[in-house]
């Protein structure tokens, strides 16, 4: 891309209430992720496929598969706000995901949607959950008044990433 362009998407974006800029922050694979997981998959290429109990390509491939974006989180929110999804395939100058982690960069974002943070980990990927489920009480806690407070998943912002970069001020 030329500077030209980059400095008029910029100028566009800042006027764009659709557009959401991330100040300088770092950003972490949740845990238990599909982005964590991709991360450390590519370092387990060093050992010989003889010594692996199974086939690393065959399981980074049903894991991974086409899988276009990866979820990352702010490390300047003490308690996760946003979500911040990747294109892998947009990286330029031979970055990977492990990368984003060792920068500091600006973010330009857009909403795409929500999640917990439970949904980001690799056990919950295919769980479905709907706004019309019904939540369910024990007849104990209707008679009595619940004994535990239930604990509802916070939701958290999901932006796409369109542009990510240093800036100089």
């Amino acid at each position: 891309m030329k500077n030209t362009l980059l400095t008029d998407y910029i100028s566009a974006a800042s006027g764009d209430s659709d557009v959401k800029k991330f100040g300088v922050c770092g950003v972490y694979a949740p845990a238990n992720s599909i982005a964590l997981y991709r991360m450390y998959s590519s370092y387990l290429n060093i050992v010989p496929k003889d010594q692996l109990p199974i086939d690393m390509e065959k399981l980074n491939d049903a894991i991974l598969g086409e899988r276009g974006y990866y979820a990352m989180l702010l490390l300047d929110e003490k308690e996760p706000k946003n979500v911040l999804r990747f294109n892998i395939a947009g990286f330029k100058n031979r970055y990977h995901l492990a990368d984003l982690a060792k920068m500091n960069l600006v973010y330009y974002g857009v909403k795409v949607g929500t999640c917990t943070k439970e949904q980001l980990s690799i056990e919950n990927e295919f769980t479905v959950t709907t706004s019309t489920m019904q939540e369910t009480f024990s007849v104990d806690e209707i008679i009595n008044g619940s004994s535990q407070e239930k604990t509802s998943s916070k939701e958290l912002n999901v932006y796409d990433i369109v542009l990510a970069g240093v800036i100089r001020e």
